[in-house]
């Protein structure tokens, strides 16, 4: 009756809760907009991520930091980095069904994603170069055979030994500079 009557949802804001607004024939639009309405107070109205976010009020980050699961962030395309930044768990955006590539170039360090079961080959895969994995306690071994290039290889360190041990030729040597 009081939207029949004029009043906005803005003018009702104060007195009826999100959810009493919805029941008055609001529409989630007109709702969303309303400042004095924390995000908290839309979440727990469950309103959706995608009518929160088409009212451009809050940024992505406090939209994930709200209380939506990974599950619910990852439907409405939410990048992994996002999630990352909202300090979702490496097990969190796995659970969500993000893609270990997605996941490894989410933000998590190399040390978290070994102790995650990442191979080397994921994080090399994923652009992180030998000395951000010789940081995240992978073996040398491990480095050595995800496919780094010779030269990679040498210039952190590693000796013609170490790479002829992970199977590479004269030829890969001799363009690394060895």
């Amino acid at each position: 009756q009081l939207r029949e009557a004029g009043y906005t949802a803005l003018q009702l804001s104060t007195l009826y809760s999100v959810s009493e607004l919805i029941a008055g024939g609001y529409d989630i639009a007109d709702i969303v907009v309303i400042e004095t309405y924390a995000l908290s107070r839309l979440y727990n109205a469950t309103i959706s991520i995608v009518d929160i976010s088409f009212a451009n009020r809050f940024t992505q980050l406090e939209i994930a930091r709200s209380g939506f699961s990974a599950a619910e962030l990852k439907a409405a395309d939410y990048a992994s980095s996002t999630l990352f930044d909202a300090e979702f768990t490496i097990n969190d955006l796995s659970n969500a069904l993000y893609s270990r590539g997605d996941i490894a170039i989410a933000g998590y360090t190399p040390l978290q994603l070994n102790t995650s079961n990442y191979s080397a080959v994921e994080l090399q895969n994923a652009n992180f170069t030998v000395e951000q994995l010789t940081g995240g306690d992978y073996s040398k071994e491990e480095i050595a055979s995800a496919g780094y290039s010779a030269e990679d290889l040498r210039e952190a360190e590693y000796s013609a030994e170490d790479l002829r041990l992970a199977n590479y030729t004269i030829v890969d040597l001799s363009d690394g500079g060895y």
